[in-house]
């Protein structure tokens, strides 16, 4: 086999990575370990194909002369990956750890063929699968681990940056071509390959009628964003999420709500609830035992404009004059896109728990409920422990913005 020495290689073999000494470096130790954990779910669909190593030494012997390419055996250890066209030292490893602990492990049977091209030192430079040979290697730890990988032959005499141009018009194809899924499609291979992460928050949902992407036959509602529930479980616990789920569905039962939950919207009713729960529990017994939550919310984002309409028609039928009739002001019910406004500026669910706030204590104002009058509000703004101690997780800088938009009525936006 043609080799060129080390040191007379040129910046077209010396900018080249190795992918296996790549993950070493980029990757922690205990993530490292952790992955090891997993296995290897399939047989490696290797062993009838001819190892690389044997086809190159063949291919510099002349055995595959009129050849464009030869599927192969390759070890992993083996791979380069050129910077130049290719991503290999900016892998994503944190998406790698999801998908493979979302798996279980490596498989063959999802990975598929890879693609590399031999240059006329014997490199083999991959083009197709960085992130598959990584993954290989992070549960095995062994960087003789074979995969299948269509190895193509570059025609003698061409230049250095001829190659590099066949290269990575080979590696651009296998990204145009792709078509990328979509957040729906994801989750529905996952449920269906019956993924846990994909199963629990499907069965999280189904009590609530709440749909993912098709996959609950019966559903009332389709949850956009089942992520940000997600996070919304981590940040508020399932016990706050459960509750503010259990009022979303019936306020926007209402033929005129949308059936659409936005994950942020749920995040931020979650942690509203979770953090203010004391303050709301005092407002429900000193007014008889109500559930101002609900209430607040159905008055809000179902019932506003239809009571004002219902008023103004008694009303007219009752011979009031224009003037009176102009009194009741008809404001449109909120929508969740009111609350979650902002959402890609900010980041964080904080400023959507402070439109609750501002929401809750403008309803308790407005219904004269009964409330501790320590303070201004029924939940404390300025004068309170509960939000102080809450606004304090804030970026510094947001703070009084925050602290404002706690205190600030909360507008319809026009759509």
């Amino acid at each position: 086999m043609t080799t060129v020495a080390q040191s007379n290689r040129s910046k077209f073999y010396t900018r080249l990575l190795n992918l296996v000494v790549k993950y070493k470096e980029k990757v922690d130790e205990n993530t490292q370990k952790q992955l090891a954990t997993l296995t290897v779910l399939d047989k490696a669909p290797t062993d009838n194909l001819p190892k690389m190593e044997d086809v190159i030494e063949g291919y510099f012997r002349g055995e595959y002369e009129g050849q464009d390419s030869v599927i192969v055996s390759g070890r992993i250890g083996e791979f380069m990956s050129d910077p130049e066209y290719n991503r290999g030292d900016s892998l994503k490893y944190g998406n790698q750890e999801r998908d493979l602990k979302a798996m279980g492990g490596f498989s063959y049977k999802a990975s598929g063929v890879l693609a590399a091209f031999l240059r006329p030192d014997g490199t083999v430079v991959l083009t197709q699968g960085n992130n598959r040979t990584s993954m290989l290697y992070a549960v095995t730890q062994n960087e003789n681990a074979r995969i299948s990988v269509t190895l193509n032959f570059h025609k003698e005499g061409l230049s250095e940056e001829e190659m590099t141009r066949i290269e990575a018009e080979n590696h651009n194809a296998d990204a145009a071509f792709r078509t990328n899924q979509g957040t729906d499609d994801k989750f529905k291979s996952a449920y269906h390959s019956k993924q846990p992460w994909a199963v629990n928050i499907y069965n999280f949902l189904k009590p609530y009628l709440i749909g993912i992407a098709g996959t609950l036959e019966n559903a009332k509602f389709n949850c956009t964003s089942h992520t940000y529930v997600d996070r919304a479980r981590k940040e508020a616990g399932d016990e706050y999420v459960k509750r503010f789920l259990e009022v979303h569905t019936q306020v926007f039962n209402d033929p005129e709500c949308s059936k659409d939950i936005y994950g942020n919207f749920v995040r931020g009713g979650s942690i509203f609830l979770s953090v203010f729960s004391s303050h709301i529990e005092e407002v429900n017994e000193k007014n008889g035992g109500i559930d101002s939550f609900f209430d607040m919310m159905k008055h809000y984002f179902s019932d506003r404009k239809k009571g004002a309409l219902e008023i103004r028609k008694m009303m007219e039928e009752s011979g009031m004059n224009a003037s009176a009739l102009s009194q009741v002001p008809i404001v449109e019910c909120l929508k969740q896109s009111d609350i979650t406004d902002g959402n890609r500026i900010i980041k964080g669910a904080s400023l959507f728990v402070c439109r609750f706030v501002s929401l809750y204590n403008e309803y308790c104002k407005q219904n004269n409920l009964e409330y501790n009058k320590t303070y201004a509000t029924a939940i404390p703004v300025t004068d309170g422990k509960t939000f102080a101690n809450f606004v304090k997780k804030v970026e510094p800088l947001l703070r009084q913005s925050f602290i404002d938009v706690a205190k600030s009525p909360v507008v319809p936006k026009d759509d």
